[in-house]
């Protein structure tokens, strides 16, 4: 930065330590480890969310949406076209906020935003819930996983391999560690049936893409909803391998 200034007399500035992006806040925490936070765009809707309602979304809770929850189940009055308005703003909001960091509110916002075609008082409601704050700690460090041999020969998938491109790059970085987790929510919507594919991919210790989703066939039994899940998940991470190299 220094030799574009002085060098190439280019007119820079907040070229230091990032410190605010999109609407987050990074700091380092007391091992010097960077951390982001979604503080000021929290504090941004929840003006807007005054605005609205004339009252504060409730920050304090330990859960995005109650145990046991059903929108789908909803009877109250539907919303009237102010109030329709209302409710796909602080969804877009939502979905802004998982995009950005907050994968742990992704299946509520997800099961919410089915809604926002005909949402009802109640499902208005629920979205005061689902604001609170969350830091997330972008580690670079080597994640130490124990790894279990199986000889995978020995089963009826035969003598598999990875595909890798035979012309990519060498890489530039140290080896990293790719972790992924997926799990299948068995009927959470009671009206269609459908489960839920979660899923969580991690560099190191830092997680970078996140994906709650219903799943688009009726499954009798969560065998089958795990397996569909499953294979979302390792076609994620099989184009996130092909990226990464």
């Amino acid at each position: 930065m220094k030799e574009l200034e002085t060098k190439y007399d280019f007119k820079l500035k907040d070229t230091g330590p990032i410190k605010f992006y999109l609407g987050c806040v990074f700091f380092r925490d007391n091992h010097d480890v960077l951390c982001m936070a979604l503080t000021k765009y929290i504090e941004h809707q929840e003006s807007n969310h005054q605005r609205l309602f004339r009252f504060k979304p409730k920050l304090i809770v330990h859960s995005p949406l109650k145990k046991g929850n059903h929108p789908e189940l909803d009877t109250s009055a539907l919303l009237d076209p102010d109030g329709v308005q209302k409710y796909e703003s602080i969804i877009g909001s939502l979905q802004w906020a998982v995009s950005l960091l907050r994968f742990d509110i992704a299946t509520a916002v997800m099961a919410l935003s089915s809604f926002r075609s005909a949402p009802c008082e109640r499902h208005l409601e629920r979205t005061q819930r689902v604001w609170y704050d969350q830091v997330l700690h972008l580690s670079t460090s080597f994640l130490n996983l124990t790894t279990l041999q199986f000889d995978w020969e020995a089963s009826f998938y035969g003598n598999i391999h990875e595909d890798i491109p035979k012309d990519f790059l060498a890489p530039l970085v140290n080896i990293i560690t790719l972790s992924h987790y997926v799990d299948a929510h068995l009927y959470p919507d009671m009206t269609l049936g459908c489960s839920v594919t979660g899923i969580l991919h991690l560099v190191n210790q830092t997680p970078i893409e996140w994906y709650s989703k219903k799943q688009a066939t009726v499954e009798t039994a969560t065998y089958g909803s795990e397996f569909i899940a499953a294979r979302t998940c390792m076609e994620q991470l099989i184009d996130l391998r092909l990226t990464l190299r």
